[in-house]
């Protein structure tokens, strides 16, 4: 009677185990499971309350989430099925991150901007074909995406996105060599036919909206000898270019960014090199200001160690001019407040490349 019993015991527990074995083989079958719950009763077994997130080990911050946190098993009784969600790279939700994108390098470059409803609006370039602009966004509820333009090699590699008072969102991108700066906007669910707005100066578009949700939008001739930097507007009803830069001395434009004070007057972030950039010559970052039809500039930095992958401008509400950017591998954030140029504000010795926005 004793050797019955302790058969049986043995009996369930294997079963038991079993049953454990298949459901953390098919939960681990891309990584391994994190806190789940290894305690065993006499009967059933049942994942914690607070376990809602399983980490697959596979990179990327990929995760399964269950639809249900609470599972009981209980043996010789079918389990009822559990629903997974894949989730991959990351976002925000109520403060928790969830997966927006999921792709074989088909989301890079991306921009983002925040509407009134505080819902997203993100723009971002195709490199696994090396063509196509996406769009993506929240703003009707759920996370979706369409294509705005593809066609031409490095269509949208360079872009930008703003929203206007109407929380439309307005898009600027570089739609190939041969083509130049297009300029589309999102109204009532249709996207506009692409217009192009500077065939010179076909590169590295920044966009400002003003309050009249007129367009204000700067690009450059980048890595180009002697090339220029144009700024592009709507302001008289018809696409306007002009140049607040033209090069000269083997000068390479790199990028720049573009801002508008309480004025309306558009100010400049601009970096160009003074040699060719393949000799690692000395690099300057520029403001440009313009007054009526007049362009002034000042120079900020000139040094070989200035970076040209990234500057950004802002201009607070009281006409502060704040940029950013890297020179030494170390982050640079610099403004006017004082009337004069600060040195360098940024305290940390560590991080890489942001935004101010």
């Amino acid at each position: 009677m004793l050797c019955r019993c302790m058969s049986s015991v043995r009996h369930a527990n294997f079963n038991q185990a079993v049953i454990l074995s298949l459901l953390m083989l098919m939960m681990t079958q891309v990584g391994f499971v994190e806190q789940f719950n290894p305690l065993i009763s006499e009967e059933e077994t049942q994942l914690p309350d607070e376990t809602s997130v399983f980490n697959t080990g596979a990179g990327g911050g990929i995760t399964l989430s269950p639809a249900s946190t609470t599972v009981t098993l209980t043996n010789n009784t079918a389990m009822n099925p559990i629903t997974f969600q894949y989730l991959s790279g990351s976002g925000m939700q109520n403060g928790v991150p969830v997966g927006l994108l999921l792709g074989g390098g088909e989301y890079q470059k991306m921009e983002h901007t925040i509407d009134s409803n505080d819902k997203h609006h993100l723009i971002s370039y195709n490199g696994r074909v090396s063509t196509g602009l996406y769009y993506t966004t929240n703003s009707g509820g759920s996370w979706t995406t369409t294509i705005i333009d593809s066609g031409a090699s490095y269509l949208g590699y360079e872009s930008d996105i703003e929203v206007d008072s109407n929380n439309n969102p307005h898009v600027v991108y570089e739609a190939g060599s041969s083509v130049g700066v297009n300029y589309t906007y999102l109204s009532n669910g249709v996207w506009s036919t692409p217009t192009t707005i500077d065939s010179q100066a076909k590169n590295s578009p920044k966009l400002v909206i003003d309050s009249n949700d007129k367009m204000h939008v700067v690009s450059i001739q980048r890595l180009t000898s002697n090339g220029v930097g144009n700024y592009t507007s709507n302001v008289g009803g018809s696409w306007v270019s002009e140049s607040f830069y033209t090069g000269g001395n083997n000068k390479y434009p790199l990028t720049a960014d573009i801002a508008l004070n309480s004025s309306g007057n558009v100010t400049i972030a601009y970096i160009t090199t003074h040699g060719n950039p393949s000799s690692t010559p000395a690099k300057s970052l520029e403001i440009y200001e313009k007054n009526g039809s007049t362009w002034s500039n000042e120079q900020i930095e000139y040094s070989q160690s200035l970076s040209y992958s990234k500057v950004e401008l802002q201009i607070d509400q009281n006409d502060v001019r704040h940029v950013y950017y890297y020179s030494g591998n170390v982050v640079q954030v610099r403004n006017d407040a004082s009337g004069a140029w600060s040195s360098n504000l940024y305290t940390l010795t560590t991080g890489g490349y942001g935004d101010m926005k």
